[in-house]
């Protein structure tokens, strides 16, 4: 019988090949629906306004109950994914979204909307933290960022896509059919106990070492690795650990890790008060501060997400070669000096200029966006894997809920000089935590990392 160590040695001989892009197509794929789902409200909201006579209250209110929903989501579904395992935790959060997302297309008031929206949202802030960890226990530890953030790439692409067919099927068909388009990956969770193996670290860490070797030998099969191959294996020293070591939220603030949560929270919440801000408020600052036409600054937002898409490839293929920490540091940096350079010019430079400048912060920040949750799955054992990552995916929920909201006031109250040294300080906090606090995780095994 293979031990907890031997699984996951067999694991790292497992190069990357058509099985890997099989499951990150799949797992990308409720990626994609994801952001679909999360950003269909941003562009059926203006019909909805019309529809209820709804208040700027209203509208807010609206918007966070997905938001509210993510952050019970991740820490509900990643509790799930350690009790029940990745794929029946991700299946689920997929039927979840699904169902609520074709239930939104039949609502008959504000107050039914906003009850599927918000337990909508729980399915959606769900599906990221357990994809993410799923994707981390099935990957090489040299190719582990990558393969990563080529599923975010998914995201991404997903962003784009629904600024793009919203524009077209809002006003031709309705705002509900945004809703019922959201329901395709139902599809998926119909077929997911077919088309994904469950994750055999996962199975090991419960005992189920059985199960876990029968999953990685078809994996070794498929990627055309023989028997005799086994003698090349090397031993990670890592005790097996068995179904008497349950998961424990309280693990997660142990005199163990308690380090390692502190630090990565408070940095996924710098992460999140800086590029959350850019990329929620900045289309209105454009507007209302300098003054820039409507139909402009909505087509630099949408510039923005294309952003995204190149920051998205640029990382996949340079995160696992200069190393996490260095990447995490550039990208705060960056926009922390960018950010700076923008609380000089704030009332003195052209609209171009504050463009610019602006674009060049989310250009890095958003590295830190795609792997914050890379690392928070890299740095905690397989017991308590998902919990982790759980976690610090709801730092970044309540910092894209707050986030807006201390910048409203900051704009109310001062000027927008104060927004961006808001965004700055963020950023050179985050950088001065990456520095001082996280460990490098690049190249190195999951079981090596996590001692």
């Amino acid at each position: 019988m293979s031990s907890a160590s031997s699984i996951s040695a067999r694991i790292e001989r497992i190069p990357f090949s058509s099985w890997h892009i099989r499951i990150l197509g799949i797992v990308g794929a409720a990626h994609f629906f994801d952001a679909f789902d999360s950003l269909a409200i941003a562009f059926v909201m203006p019909a909805l306004v019309a529809l209820w006579s709804l208040a700027p209250s209203n509208v807010g209110i609206l918007i966070a109950a997905g938001s509210v929903g993510q952050l019970i989501g991740a820490i509900g579904f990643s509790w799930l994914a350690e009790r029940f395992g990745r794929r029946e935790a991700l299946r689920w959060s997929i039927w979840l979204v699904s169902i609520f997302s074709f239930a939104c297309a039949f609502t008959w008031s504000y107050a039914s909307f906003f009850v599927c929206r918000l337990i909508q949202g729980v399915g959606l802030g769900g599906e990221l933290p357990v994809g993410v960890t799923y994707i981390n226990e099935l990957a090489q530890s040299m190719s582990r960022g990558k393969i990563v953030l080529l599923l975010q790439f998914c995201f991404a692409v997903g962003v784009v896509i629904v600024s793009f067919a919203a524009v077209w099927i809002v006003p031709h068909f309705g705002w509900q059919w945004m809703f019922v388009l959201g329901t395709a990956p139902a599809l998926l969770a119909l077929f997911l106990r077919h088309l994904l193996p469950e994750s055999p670290r996962w199975l090991a860490s419960k005992g189920r070492l059985k199960e876990a070797e029968e999953v990685v030998s078809r994996l070794e099969r498929a990627a055309k690795l023989h028997d005799e191959d086994s003698s090349a294996l090397v031993d990670l020293g890592v005790s097996p650990v068995t179904a008497e070591q349950p998961s424990k939220w309280i693990e997660l603030f142990s005199r163990q890790y308690i380090g390692r949560t502190f630090y990565n929270s408070l940095a996924m919440l710098c992460t999140s008060f800086t590029g959350s801000g850019l990329l929620v408020w900045m289309p209105t600052i454009y507007n209302t501060v300098y003054k820039a036409p409507l139909a402009d600054a909505l087509a630099i937002s949408l510039y923005s997400t294309g952003v995204g898409l190149v920051v998205c490839l640029l990382a996949a293929f340079i995160i696992d070669r200069i190393g996490r920490r260095l990447t995490f540091i550039m990208g705060f940096l960056g926009s922390g000096i960018t950010m700076l350079a923008l609380y000089g010019l704030a009332q003195s430079a052209s609209l171009a200029m504050i463009v610019t400048l602006a674009s060049i912060g989310l250009f890095f920040i958003t590295f830190n966006l795609l792997g914050a949750v890379l690392y928070a799955a890299e740095i905690y054992p397989t017991r308590m894997r998902a919990l982790g990552t759980g976690l610090a995916s709801g730092w970044l929920r309540v910092g894209s809920i707050t986030g807006p909201i201390i910048v409203g006031q900051l704009l109310t109250m001062f000027s927008v000089r104060a927004v961006f040294l808001f965004f700055a300080g963020s950023a050179m906090l985050g950088a001065a935590v990456v520095f001082l606090a996280f460990v490098e995780t690049s190249g190195r095994k999951l079981e090596e990392i996590s001692r």
